[in-house]
């Protein structure tokens, strides 16, 4: 699961949450068959650069994270 990650306020606006994705992507292909990582439902720029990566908004069978975030999930190649 990816899962707290970001970006200090003044690094912001220059892809580097899209290369942090993508690089726990590559990592997890080494482990897994599946990315699965959620977001707050007001965070509009991370929820977006996972869709750009593309991840699917998913309903979980449980809300680990609790049930006011919007969940993601990737299948892996």
């Amino acid at each position: 699961m990816f899962c707290r990650a970001w970006v200090a306020r003044s690094y912001r606006g220059k892809g580097l949450q899209r290369r942090m994705i993508k690089a726990r992507i590559r990592a997890a292909k080494e482990v897994s068959k599946v990315a699965i990582t959620y977001t707050t439902h007001d965070n509009y720029l991370s929820a977006n650069n996972l869709i750009k990566e593309k991840f699917l908004l998913y309903i979980p069978h449980n809300s680990y994270a609790g049930t006011d975030k919007l969940y993601f999930k990737k299948l892996l190649k």
